[in-house]
């Protein structure tokens, strides 16, 4: 229902506040058509002006902006005796008014309306502003007579019945107008998040495709990973770089964030260690150099990188193990215990010129390095409680066997994390390297040690 406004100004005849409803369109122009006619209006006068009204409202509530939607449309009777004009404030973005309107053909969608407006009044004029739109409609002469007091005739009462009649079908036509215009957009937006989907999907393929299809063989020992992300595309993941036929570099890292941004980082940072070959004997310098070339596209967009290189040399039996602030190597060596392995290190893009540590464990004929990140630690319950480092480092110590090897030991891990998550999907990317014994290497001599003054300082984590 319309609501009538403030008391007008002097020329006013009436205003009329329309909320954005096809429903109300009617009650406002018959209240528009009373006042008219009690001032005198021609009865055909009367006709031209109720549905030039109509077709003006109907326009500004079709194709008014969902932010704007609450607004209500202002329309404003203003006389000039004798003439009338007809004010209709409107909150849509708007449009260019032709100079001229030809009649639309029959199966056009568009122009109906202003081709009524401009054949019912004498003058058409639109004001299109920055918050609002004005249009002006103007009558000449329609004030000629005075209000009739004699009673409606049965002509009149079935010309009224006719107007109200094709009011109602202009409405419905309104209506079936307003229901197609938003189909089509929700089938754009349809349209628009599969091909999103589709283009994620892509993306999918082609960072699962960087991971190792295959592990190079190392005497006496096996290797198995997963990296599974939390959306489509992630920021974890892990490689396996060959240096000579007794020798890998082992990569774990771990970019902040999810989605596209960290994906990409993860794919330069690939990119990056596979051709810095140079320094690939030495992780710690490896990680320096990388930070140096990274930290002005890192630190630019306020994020970082975790990330934690092995050097594992199976011919002189040792561990060359460098971090980026990353989670520490988890080190079995079959004693039943595990050996947490953390050299100091900030993740890369925090600081250009950061230093990065080196620390040097053996690599045992029976030993079990595990390389992760913070998702599998981080993993929660539906209870909200932390998988944990303890839980990890229990799995590891009950599924370590020579005899099964690195894979059967990737498995159980995730079946681990699997049956501890329950049905929920993990919150953050997941990923597991593991180096792990499955049958006696054969040393071409002494394992060559150097082992820092305090490693005897080192923590032994064992489950209790």
């Amino acid at each position: 229902m319309a609501d009538r406004g403030s008391k007008p100004a002097a020329g006013s005849l009436i205003r009329v506040m329309l909320p954005c409803d096809l429903g109300a369109v009617r009650q406002a122009a018959l209240s528009a058509r009373e006042t008219l006619a009690s001032q005198g209006a021609a009865e055909e006068d009367l006709t031209a002006c109720e549905l030039a009204l109509v077709e003006a409202c109907n326009n500004a509530i079709l194709y008014v902006t969902d932010s704007a939607r609450q607004i209500p449309i202002e329309i404003q009777l203003l006389s000039d005796d004798p003439d009338l004009e007809i004010q209709v404030i409107d909150h849509t973005p708007g449009f260019e008014l032709p100079a001229s309107l030809a009649l639309p053909e029959t199966d056009a969608e568009h122009g109906r309306g202003l081709f009524i407006i401009q054949s019912m009044m004498d003058q058409v004029l639109y004001l299109r502003g920055h918050n609002e739109n004005r249009l002006i409609m103007r009558k000449k002469r329609i004030f000629r007579r005075q209000p009739d007091a004699t009673p409606i005739s049965t002509e009149l009462k079935h010309t009224q019945e006719k107007l109200a009649l094709t009011e109602q079908v202009i409405n419905n036509m309104a209506r079936e107008l307003y229901t197609q215009i938003a189909s089509a957009r929700a089938q754009q937006e349809e349209a628009d998040s599969r091909l999103l989907a589709h283009e994620l999907e892509i993306a999918r393929k082609i960072q699962h495709s960087l991971l190792p299809k295959a592990f190079p063989a190392l005497p006496g020992f096996g290797l198995s990973g997963f990296c599974l992300s939390a959306r489509q595309v992630g920021g974890d993941f892990y490689d396996v770089l060959p240096v000579s036929s007794d020798a890998v570099l082992l990569v774990v890292a771990d970019v902040m964030g999810k989605g596209v941004p960290a994906a990409l980082f993860a794919a330069t940072l690939r990119t990056l260690l596979r051709t810095t070959v140079q320094w690939i004997r030495r992780p710690a310098k490896l990680l320096r150099r990388i930070n140096r070339l990274m930290f002005e596209d890192l630190s630019g967009v306020d994020m970082f990188i975790t990330a934690q290189l092995v050097l594992a040399d199976t011919r002189v039996g040792r561990l060359v193990v460098a971090s980026a602030g990353h989670c520490p190597l988890l080190l079995a060596n079959g004693t039943g215990e595990i050996e947490a392995v953390s050299p100091e290190g900030m993740p890369l893009g925090i600081v250009p010129d950061a230093e990065f540590e080196e620390e040097v464990v053996p690599l045992w004929p029976s030993s079990c390095a595990v390389l992760y990140s913070d998702g599998i630690t981080e993993t929660r319950n539906p209870g909200g409680e932390l998988f944990g480092q303890k839980r990890l480092i229990e799995c590891v110590l009950k599924n370590v066997q020579p005899q099964q090897g690195a894979a059967k030991l990737t498995q159980e891990i995730q079946a681990e994390l699997k049956s501890y998550e329950s049905a929920a999907p993990p919150a953050d990317d997941q990923t597991v390297l593991i180096l792990a014994a499955e049958s006696a290497p054969v040393l071409q001599s002494e394992p060559k040690l150097i082992v820092p003054a305090l490693a005897a300082a080192r923590s032994i984590c064992a489950p209790r």
